[in-house]
């Protein structure tokens, strides 16, 4: 069976819901694939052992999410949002670090990301100070980024602790100002 031509993908509480658009002359078709789709999915979810109680932990979760002191907590809120989002997706799973896994590549993702962004903290702030100075003092060097680049790079080094060339003080960092 063919898949159906036109898809309209809508982001609802963190998960792509896709709803299929029909056109007249094929949409017996794209029911029968729709409806195995969903049959596929169903038997899925009844083959795990484990549905039943995703499906308790769910409905639980959705109750809970009700709770007048849980929606005053905008903290809360959020954390219960996302754990319902894990219960729903993880209906089955077979463990709950099955259940987790999304949530910890994002973690894994994000702490990469923060400590790469720290690694390059130094040079970032050096580069926003020199392009600031040569803002307040291009016209005493004349436009000359060499020249400025050249006084800069050592005082880079010194004042700020990174090793830069006047190359890349010139030709990169004020390039285009």
């Amino acid at each position: 069976m063919a898949k159906p031509k036109k898809l309209k993908v809508k982001l609802e509480r963190g998960g792509i819901v896709k709803f299929p658009t029909f056109r007249f002359e094929k949409a017996g078709e794209q029911l029968a694939e729709l409806h195995a789709f969903f049959e596929k999915a169903s038997a899925k979810i009844r083959a795990n052992p484990n549905a039943d109680g995703w499906m308790r932990l769910c409905e639980i979760l959705k109750s809970a999410n009700e709770d007048k002191r849980i929606k005053s907590s905008a903290g809360a809120s959020d954390f219960m949002e996302l754990m319902l989002l894990l219960a729903e997706d993880a209906i089955t799973a077979s463990s709950a670090e099955e259940a987790i896994q999304p949530l910890t590549s994002e973690f894994i993702s994000s702490n990469a990301r923060s400590i790469a962004n720290k690694g390059h903290e130094p040079r970032r702030t050096a580069k926003d100070w020199v392009v600031s100075e040569w803002m307040k003092y291009k016209l005493d060097y004349k436009n000359n980024k060499s020249f400025f680049a050249r006084d800069y790079a050592l005082r880079v080094k010194n004042e700020r602790g990174v090793r830069i060339t006047e190359r890349t003080i010139a030709n990169k960092w004020l390039k285009n100002i």
